[in-house]
């Protein structure tokens, strides 16, 4: 197996999304290590979105292991938006083989009608730990 160099990675990943969707994404690793392993998620997630419009975050979850790595088949994301209430996005279960394009999940939700900063949260739990990341999402008016 050829090392993967996740920088080098997560910038073409990267220049390949922008292209292919015209937006302006920001693109997030997150590496825990857990039980000898390293369960990585590299996350592109808007900066900001029109309101009460679709927006799109794209997640590869990752294992690394002594062995090599791959895709993490197992476990759920979860999606939240936190301002000025909490809301449940909606949740992914990681070993339907439909949600994967490629090694990407891709989710897609709807920005609230009121413009603000928000807080997007993405979260995985499975059977190699716990990672959640937050990030911030600026509703504007379109």
């Amino acid at each position: 197996m050829t090392p993967i160099d996740p920088e080098e990675d997560a910038r073409l990943e990267w220049e390949r999304s922008m292209a292919r969707l015209g937006l302006k994404y920001v693109p997030t690793v997150v590496i825990s290590r857990v039980r000898g392993v390293a369960l990585t998620l590299e996350i592109f997630a808007p900066v900001s979105a029109p309101a009460g419009s679709s927006a799109i975050v794209f997640v590869r979850p990752y294992l690394l292991t002594l062995r090599g790595g791959g895709p993490l088949w197992e476990g759920t994301l979860e999606f939240r938006l936190n301002g000025a209430g909490n809301s449940e996005l909606g949740r992914i279960d990681l070993s339907e083989p439909e949600v994967w394009v490629g090694d990407w999940v891709e989710f897609e939700f709807y920005t609230p009608e009121e413009s603000g900063k928000y807080r997007l949260v993405v979260r995985y739990e499975g059977p190699y730990g716990t990672v959640r990341e937050e990030f911030q999402l600026r509703i504007v008016d379109d």
